[in-house]
This record gives structure tokens, sequence and C-alpha cells, in this order.
């Protein structure tokens, strides 16, 4: 409405900025006292003087000179009265680009509200979404590994204790899982030597990664005389229930053959699912996109802060 508005007082406007030269010219011949100008002011009389006739008594002005000449000032009034016309036009088109400005601006600002609103929504309807997946699978490959001042134990019996006690170490360890609420879900086919676990508290799953890290630590000191140290790889994935449980784990030891020695993995899905966590107490680090189950796989590198 204001661009139309806008347009009819534009032409409006050049209108009388054209026919102003014309009224001004038509005064000036009204000027000159010659026959050969009779003619055009009769014809240029013909539609201005109707147009002046409204505003006649308002702007009629007669000056008498000497001799008694006399000079009419209507039409120039009436050339004024046009030029002033033409500049509240310009006004009046002036105010409406500043009206059209407040209200582009004001458009402008509820569009980009929508815009935010729509990617706050789109966020929420995500962080919705990734939160659902609260079971948490952990597979963990614990090794012993034997330091060369090993062959210095001789005695039997010594041996024998030390086996005991190792064996004691590495069950300790591979229970850390319970203080933390976990549950041990067997062994897979085709994954010996590794030991599935399932969480279903992501703060109690946070809790057991760097307990499981301080404790391996203390077995270790622990273990120096006997010359032997674990180390352990673990690769971490997510989804919304047990359910698939079976399919989940095996995922995840997939990704355990990517970790190197005392490395943490996670799945890109537990990567977002920690993302909308308030638990800031480690960083992930991007590993690598690979090929898992035959579908592409950013995975993920776990570091305590």
């Amino acid at each position: 409405m204001i661009k139309l508005l806008k347009g009819l007082f534009k032409l409006i406007e050049g209108i009388l900025f054209i026919f102003l030269p014309i009224v001004v010219f038509y005064w000036s011949l009204t000027l000159i006292n010659l026959d050969v100008v009779r003619p055009f002011i009769t014809i240029l009389g013909s539609f201005i003087d109707p147009l002046i006739l409204p505003f006649k008594s308002y702007l009629e002005y007669k000056i008498t000179y000497e001799n008694d000449y006399t000079v009419d000032y209507t039409i120039l009034f009436f050339a004024v009265m046009i030029l002033c016309t033409a500049f509240i036009f310009t006004l009046i088109g002036r105010i409406l680009d500043f009206i059209n400005n407040i209200i582009e601006k004001i458009q402008n600002k509820i569009k980009m509200q929508d815009v935010i609103r729509k990617k706050q929504e789109e966020k929420q309807a995500y962080i919705n979404e990734v939160t659902k997946n609260n079971t948490i699978y952990v597979v963990l490959k614990l090794t012993r590994n034997q330091t060369k001042e090993a062959y210095l134990i001789k005695s039997e019996d010594a041996d024998f204790f030390s086996v005991g006690l190792v064996d004691s170490y590495e069950s300790s360890l591979k229970n850390v899982y319970k203080k933390f609420n976990g549950k041990n879900f067997g062994r897979l086919g085709g994954t010996n030597g590794l030991n599935n676990y399932i969480f279903t508290d992501i703060n109690k799953f946070l809790e057991y990664l760097p307990f499981f890290m301080e404790r391996i630590e203390e077995v270790n000191k622990g273990m120096q005389d006997l010359n032997i140290k674990f180390s352990y790889e673990i690769a971490c994935h997510c989804s919304y229930s047990d359910a698939s449980a079976q399919v989940d784990l095996d995922i995840t030891s997939t990704i355990l053959n990517l970790c190197g020695d005392r490395e943490i993995l996670l799945s890109e899905l537990l990567k977002s699912r920690l993302g909308v966590t308030e638990n800031k107490t480690f960083k992930l680090y991007s590993r690598g996109i690979y090929l898992i189950k035959d579908k592409q796989m950013d995975v993920f590198k776990f570091k305590l802060v």
C-alpha cells in the first residue's frame, strides 16, 4: 500500500514539476505586449486559466506601475503554489520512505525472530531426540602386560601368590561397573576376552570412566613388585534402549578395534548425547571417520580435562 501511494505521489510530483515551467512561461508571455505572442497566450491560457480560477480569489495580485502599466502576478503566484505543492509531495514521499524503512526493519526483525525461534525449536527437537539415547554400551578390553623384569620371579610359591593377586586385581577392575549401576551383558560371539557393560544412567557412565582410569593407575602402582601392568581399551556407544543390545554392542566392539593402548573411543551418536549434558569434566576429539558396519561414522576420543 505504501509503495502504491509513493508511486502515485511520485507521479503527481513529476507532473507538477513539468507543469511548473509551462505556467512560468505563460506568465512571462503575458508581460510581453506583442501581437506575435498573443496566439501562444490564448493557447496556454485555454487550459491554465481554468486551473487558476478556483484559487483566483486567494492568488489574485496586480500592481500598476508608471504609465498605467499593470502586471498581474496571479499566474506567478499560481506557479509558486504548484512549486510548494510539488515540494509537499516530495516531503510526503520522504515520509513514506521513512515509514517504509521502519516497516521493513520491523518485518526483518520479525523474520529474524522467526528464524531464531525455528532454530531454537529445531535445536530443542534435536536435544529431545538425542536425550532419548540413555542406554550406554561399554566394551572393555583389559590386557595384562609383563615387564622385562618378570623373569626375576623364580619361586613357585611366589609365582602362585602373584598370579592369584593379579587375578584378584583384574577381577576388581572388571567389576568397577557395579559401583555405577551398570550391568554385565555377557559374551558376544567372536568377542572372547571382551567385557560388555550396559549403563542406563548417563551421569553414572560419566562417573565410571574417570573412576576406572584412576583405579587402574592405583592397581598398577600396587603391582609394581609383581612386574605386571594392566592396560585397557574402551569403546562406547548408545541407543534408545537395550532391546537392540546385540546390534549396538557389535558396533561398539567394532569401534574397539580402532582403539590404541589406554584409549577410550566414542561413537558419533554418543558424542552428540554427551554434548547436551552439563558435565564438562571431559573433552572429545575427532579420531576420524571410519566405515563401521557399512556406515560412515565419526569416532571421537575421550579425555578428561
